[in-house]
């Protein structure tokens, strides 16, 4: 068993359940697990079930929110160098036409 299975099985017992907090990716579709342990009648831990949940429209949830994120972040880059080009235009033909009433 490796360490990660371990601490696993660790958390299982001291906390009650595990639902794991990323999407797995494999032939069997996007899931996400969840496990709780099975007691009898003495307290003592016996099984453990574990249930796989289809995670689809989550992970295609997440996508369509990503892509969201990032047009409106390319929008605002967009809209900000337009204010920084706009203003750096206007100050130099403010400059300009001051050096030019001094002349």
């Amino acid at each position: 068993m490796n360490s990660g299975a371990f601490t696993g099985v660790h958390v299982l017992y001291t906390c009650g359940q595990i639902t794991r907090d990323y999407i797995v990716s494999n032939e069997y579709g996007d899931l996400i697990s969840s496990y709780v342990p099975i007691y009898d009648s003495e307290g003592k831990v016996v099984a453990v079930l574990g249930c796989d949940y289809d995670a689809s429209d989550i992970k295609a949830k997440l996508g369509i929110i990503t892509a969201i994120c990032v047009g409106c972040a390319a929008g605002f880059l967009v809209i900000a160098a337009a204010i920084v080009y706009l203003s750096q235009k206007s100050q130099r033909i403010l400059f300009l036409s001051m050096i030019k009433s001094l002349t």
